[in-house]
């Protein structure tokens, strides 16, 4: 075998295992995302006292709309990232993206304005009233997750 065929068979090693890294990678980051949706789901439907019916009804809107808020997320990012990486931005460009960044929270709560009446449908107005807090205290039980690096419980009895 001469030095030409050993390079490329390396080469073809090393471009395996990096797919199958990213692969790999990808499968933990997708089974992450679904586990935040299984924690959501089961602290939610525990803390609003969900019944089956509501529960089915609430999560496919409650799913599609943080689906939608996530994309908002992503395009926020996108642009942050574009602004820090593009040092030649034209000042008309980065004043719409600045605009765009100070709108965010603006479109983050027309989306979920959006939905109210959806779940003023599903959820009676106790429920509804303490949506909002369940959700601050989901995000607080991962904020403790993450520094102390085990999954909170899904609901405190």
């Amino acid at each position: 075998m001469n030095i030409r065929q050993l390079l490329i068979i390396l080469l073809m090693a090393v471009a395996l295992c990096a797919n199958a890294q990213k692969s790999g990678s990808e499968r933990r980051q997708q089974r992450g995302r679904e586990q935040l949706i299984e924690y959501r789901h089961k602290f939610l439907a525990n803390d609003l006292e969900l019944s089956a019916d509501q529960q089915t009804r609430f999560f496919a809107l409650y799913d599609e709309m943080n689906d939608r808020l996530e994309a908002l997320n992503d395009e926020f990012r996108d642009i942050c990232h574009k602004v820090d990486a593009d040092t030649k931005l034209s000042d008309v460009a980065l004043e719409a993206y600045s605009q765009r960044l100070f709108e965010q929270k603006k479109l983050e709560g027309e989306v979920e304005l959006d939905y109210y009446d959806k779940f003023k449908q599903i959820l009676n107005p106790k429920q509804l009233a303490r949506l909002k807090h369940a959700e601050i205290q989901i995000i607080r039980n991962l904020n403790r997750f993450h520094r102390n690096k085990r999954m909170p419980a899904a609901a405190q009895e």
